[in-house]
């Protein structure tokens, strides 16, 4: 009698071709609604450090050594060299007015080759303007890569104090430096007794005379302490280790980009296998397609 006993399959077997089938038209359904996922990635990024240097005429005073713009150059490529790769530089000219001579790069190179080695003769000093528009270069290198409450980097200005050139006053520059949340970190260069020789034409005659052109620290200090930035003064070494740690404040921002990605093939696939299962169970134990 053994040929006529019947083997009754487990409930569970009975009932998974179908359960096989709705979880394979439930994948198709889905696949038709365009499933997708989104992911967010977060990239740490440099700030900008612009580097406005003044190169009006007093900046040729001797009274630091090599002198007022040797100096400032000097203490810009130690500043250069110790900032993290991540970072980008700037340098901008300040005289009457200011000129950007390095766009915002990660070049070390170009930027230490663009600092400026002379001053311009005659050329009074635009503070107000400088600060300005170095603000306005550091505030498009950041574009809109960071949140608002972030720094988008900072400026270090190297020069001597005062201002004997019209346009944009520092008070007004300090505003634009705070709307846009820049700080400005200020290098006194030079002392009390600087002065440099100057021509001078009276009825034709062309005379040597010399000017003094005394340091303004004051005015350096009130921009740092207005923008939150910091005042420096005194030798190189000291000088190079102060801007150093005040731009380490500043930190880094964050590039947030996000993607799509869409699910139809994983989700047609999943149909697609999920109801050739449903085929597969019956015909493997009933030797049969239901």
């Amino acid at each position: 009698m053994t040929p006529n006993v019947v083997v009754r399959p487990p409930r569970w077997l009975r009932t998974a071709p179908s359960a096989l089938f709705l979880v394979g038209l439930t994948f198709l359904v889905l696949g038709v609604a365009r499933p997708a996922w989104t992911s967010r990635d977060v990239q740490r990024i440099g700030t900008t450090v612009l580097l406005a240097v003044d190169v009006s005429n007093s900046m040729a005073a001797t009274d630091v050594a090599p002198s007022r713009i040797g100096y400032a150059r000097k203490l810009a490529a130690s500043v250069i060299r110790g900032l993290p790769s991540r970072d980008r530089i700037a340098v901008v000219m300040v005289a009457k007015t200011p000129h950007l001579v390095v766009a915002p790069t990660l070049d070390r190179a170009r930027a230490l080759a663009g600092l400026p080695t002379h001053v311009i003769p005659l050329a009074g000093t635009a503070l107000g303007d400088g600060i300005s528009y170095s603000v306005a270069v550091v505030a498009g290198a950041a574009g809109s890569l960071g949140p608002g409450s972030q720094r988008p980097g900072a400026i270090v200005l190297l020069s001597d104090g005062g201002q004997n050139a019209g346009g944009t006053t520092p008070p007004e520059a300090i505003v634009t430096a705070l709307v846009d949340y820049v700080p400005v970190d200020t290098v006194a260069i030079g002392t009390s007794s600087g002065g440099i020789v100057q021509p001078v034409t009276v009825l034709g005659q062309t005379y040597s005379t010399r000017i003094a052109v005394p340091v303004d620290p004051q005015l350096l200090r009130t921009i740092a302490t207005q923008t939150d930035g910091t005042f420096v003064s005194g030798s190189l070494a000291a000088s190079t280790s102060r801007l150093t740690a005040a731009l380490g404040r500043i930190g880094s921002q964050e590039s947030v980009s996000t993607s799509r990605h869409s699910l139809d093939t994983w989700s047609a696939a999943a149909a697609v296998g999920f109801i050739l299962a449903g085929i597969v169970v019956p015909a493997l134990w009933f030797g049969k397609v239901e």
